[in-house]
């Protein structure tokens, strides 16, 4: 690209409520001596003054008023529709922001480099508003997801160390000399980012369209970085987070290739979802949710931000190489993002100016009773991996519930839209969404079932974790109260024992359980009303749990009518409210899942799923430890149902009606688990899962319980109160402990490797034999459940499938007769 000797330039100045820099600004733009020079200004609606400021150091004819406040972008691009209008020819034209201040010869120098260099783009050194000695920006780079890795360190003072021009992945927008050639082939900024990655994904569209992008150390700016630093009104403030995450997600796919695409938007989302969890989980809800809203976003917007990309790929000149020579990339990145995640769970520790570099770090326990929450997701997901170590050196792994994922990730799509269920005897029938969500989940780990696999099982645990968080939130429960409560719920045999043995179904209803009762507690008045998004949000998590675990809608519906029937003793107004939410929220769910929520009604439904346990006592079931899995000895088992009553004991006041509630929820559970344990098969398939009731109480209670002991027990004298939660609160501790041995064990008897489930012979008989099936029976002799499948045996693709079809019913028939010896 070559520029004439001595090029016109347009300077485009968009200035919003920036009557706090404008002074600066514009003596800067009178000290520069080259010529010709032009400039338009853009009064984006400003409230503070500006457009009077611009207005007589300019003129009105050079400057342009909008009458309502719209994004950068659209205010460049509105200053260049006038431009063109007014013939305000130019060669090339410099974007300079209402808080940026050129020093001195910054145009001629810009000019000259972009003169030398061929560049399309020209960024400027910029320094620190009220500090000029220390360095701002010296050009960006980013890994390759889009994440930025600032070239200069916060605080760098400048001392010559960029003295050279220097190509870069993308520079500042506060001050760019962008060549004429260039906008008319790739445009300027887009439109639709307000603000926040516009610069990144201009560079990006002119280097693959053969444009270079540099910075040039001889054009010195001054920049306040006002919008990013929030020192004024702005649609960003508050909302960095979005806007970032936003427009890094949709220049992604603007400008990479496809090949490059189908590696790097899937790792990018997937690091979304593990920073919005991170934030959630540490405190810091707007970030989390500002996260979702940008991926909300840029699914919404996906058709516009596809044309944008065919634009940018039909300009292409280059490969993707000429851009990731540019980027950050390698180990010194992996640790970098590592280092990232912790800083989000346990805090980072901010450095100032250099008067405070010698202060005494923070030790490690001030970090920790600084973000207690942080330090226990952080302990509790380094203990997981311990204890999962044996999971990650097998192939794919097998449980009770838990088959391999089929090789492909289409086959879980390809399965959910056909009309014909079965690999052997076959016959029509609706397959279940869950099939849908394990689809969405290979997606997201690559297609990799090995992966995915572990990120179910591994992850439901921890959702189980933030599950019974937000409902302790939701019940205005205090940092301690919700602490206990969280820890002792991913501690308790019932889940440690699903987990153990691979039980899907029960280790989803686990994940969702205390979530789902958000709003019945809402609606029974033990919490303050959500409004129609907590209705929504119910019927949501119900669809998505029943889809997975179909016991869920049982669970839901029972635990409603039971609060309802609890309330009607000691509030009558809203046992009908409780009742009406609980109607809306199984009925929508149930909507939602149509076609496959009428097979639930059905004989052979995967409601049903399940049985074949052994026989538990009372003892088992008062210790949740129900299931042929027993997790932790009788002896220290029993610390969940020893709080809770401790917590029911202890409980204020103001909280003894939701103590109550939660006592009547606890021994009804139990009640419910010992006459599914002797034999009423109809209520539920298994006695652990109506005992998940009793699980979500006992911690509830034994929160509400230690919320109160903390500062209660202060005020009183030693006596009985001090003993019973002195004994309880032990007993919870050595459960806990143990718990935390079992994991770190690692031992997990009913997961094993799904080579081992298959016989080797049968195998070898298909080599020699060709294909056939093979029938895997299992129940009652009264009532055995048959599947049958390839020499390989069954996957995911099975997962809740009903057997339908006549072929299927004679196939039980038959095992029956055999069974009975007919």
């Amino acid at each position: 690209m070559e520029l004439p000797d001595d090029p016109s330039i347009l300077v485009l100045l968009v200035a919003t409520d920036g009557a706090a820099w404008l002074p600066e600004v514009l003596k800067g733009l009178r000290a520069q001596q080259y010529r010709p020079i032009k400039v338009l200004a853009v009064d984006n609606a400003s409230a503070d003054g500006s457009g009077a400021i611009l207005a007589k150091a300019f003129g009105v004819r050079r400057i342009v008023s909008l009458e309502r406040r719209i994004g950068y972008g659209r205010a460049l691009a509105a200053g260049l529709k006038i431009a063109t209008e007014r013939r305000l020819d130019a060669d090339a034209f410099l974007i300079l922001h209402d808080d940026a201040a050129l020093g001195p010869g910054a145009v001629e120098s810009m000019v000259r480099t972009m003169q030398t260099t061929g560049a399309g783009i020209v960024g400027a050194k910029l320094l620190e508003w009220d500090n000029p000695l220390w360095l701002q920006d010296f050009g960006q780079t980013t890994d390759r997801y889009g994440r930025a890795v600032p070239r200069v360190e916060r605080g760098e003072i400048d001392q010559g160390q960029y003295e050279q021009v220097e190509e870069v992945l993308y520079a500042t927008s506060a001050t760019l000399l962008v060549a004429r050639e260039l906008v008319e082939k790739v445009g300027l900024f887009d439109p639709r980012f307000v603000a926040m990655r516009d610069d990144f994904d201009l560079s990006w569209r002119a280097r693959i369209a053969g444009y270079k992008t540099v910075v040039d150390p001889g054009a010195v700016v001054r920049h306040a970085s006002a919008v990013q630093r929030e020192l004024r009104d702005s649609p960003v403030r508050g909302r960095t987070r979005y806007f970032y995450e936003r427009n890094m997600i949709a220049t992604l796919i603007k400008n990479y290739s496809l090949p490059r695409l189908a590696i790097a938007l899937p790792f990018t989302i997937l690091l979304t979802l593990v920073n919005s969890l991170l934030y959630f989980l540490t405190g810091r809800r707007s970030s989390a949710v500002q996260v979702l809203q940008a991926l909300q976003w840029n699914l919404a917007h996906l058709p516009s931000t596809l044309r944008a990309r065919a634009r940018a790929q039909r300009n292409r000149t280059e490969h993707d190489a000429v851009v990731t020579d540019l980027m950050h990339h390698g180990a010194t990145r992996l640790r970098a993002q590592f280092e990232r995640a912790v800083e989000k769970v346990v805090g980072e520790v901010d450095e100032g100016p250099e008067d405070e570099l010698e202060k005494p770090r923070p030790r490690l326990v001030d970090r920790v009773r600084a973000h207690p929450v942080g330090s226990l997701v952080l302990l509790a997901v380094v203990l997981g991996l311990v204890g999962a170590r044996g999971l990650f050196f097998s192939h794919q792994i097998a449980g009770v519930d838990l088959l391999p994922f089929p090789s492909s990730m289409r086959s879980f799509f390809t399965e959910f839209v056909s009309g014909w269920r079965g690999p052997a005897a076959g016959g029509a029938g609706p397959a279940t969404p869950g099939l849908v969500i394990l689809g969405i989940l290979s997606f997201i780990t690559f297609g990799s079932g090995w992966l995915a696999q572990r990120v179910l099982l591994l992850g439901l645990p921890l959702v189980g974790a933030l599950s019974m968080h937000r409902l302790c939130l939701a019940l205005g429960m205090k940092d301690r109260g919700r602490r206990l409560a969280v820890v002792a719920y991913a501690a308790s045999p019932l889940m440690l024992a699903a987990f153990g043995g691979g039980r899907l179904p029960d280790l989803v209803l686990l994940a969702f359980a205390p979530a789902l009762l958000i709003p019945l507690v809402r609606a029974a008045g033990l919490a303050p009303e959500g409004g129609w998004r907590s209705v929504a949000s119910g019927i949501a998590w119900l669809a998505v749990a029943t889809a997975l675990a179909p016991w869920s809608v049982v669970f839901f519906a029972g635990t409603g009518i039971l609060i309802a029937a609890l309330c009607a003793g000691m509030r009558k107004t809203t046992t009908g409210v409780v009742l009406a939410r609980t109607a809306t929220i199984v009925g929508g769910a149930l909507i939602l899942l149509l076609p496959w929520s009428a097979e639930l009604f059905r004989a052979g439904s995967p409601l049903g799923a399940g049985g074949g346990d052994p026989q538990r006592t009372m003892t088992d079931i008062l210790a949740l430890s129900a299931g042929p899995i027993r997790a932790l000895p009788l002896a220290v088992a029993f610390g969940l149902p020893v709080a809770g009553l401790a917590g029911l004991l202890g409980a204020p006041a103001q909280r003894r009606r939701a103590a109550a509630i939660f006592t009547g929820v606890a021994f009804v559970s139990i009640g419910v688990a010992w006459a599914v344990a002797r034999g009423v098969p109809w209520i539920a398939p298994r006695p652990e899962l109506p005992l998940t009731g009793a699980a979500v109480a006992w911690c509830v209670l034994a929160g509400i319980g230690f919320d109160a002991a903390a500062s209660r027990l202060r005020a009183r004298a030693f006596g009985l109160p001090h003993l019973v939660a002195g004994i309880a609160g032990i007993v919870l501790l050595v459960q806990i402990a143990a718990s935390a041995g079992w994991i770190a064990r690692g031992d997990h008897p009913g997961l094993v490797a799904s080579g081992g489930l298959i016989p080797s012979f049968l195998a070898e008989q298909a080599a020699q034999k060709g294909p056939f099936r093979v029938a895997w029976v299992d129940g009652t002799l009264d009532a055995p459940r048959v599947a049958l499948s390839g020499p390989a045996g069954q996957t995911m693709l099975q997962f809740l499938q009903r057997p339908a079809g006549a072929a299927a019913t004679d196939l039980r028939r038959t095992f029956a007769a055999i069974a009975s010896d007919e």
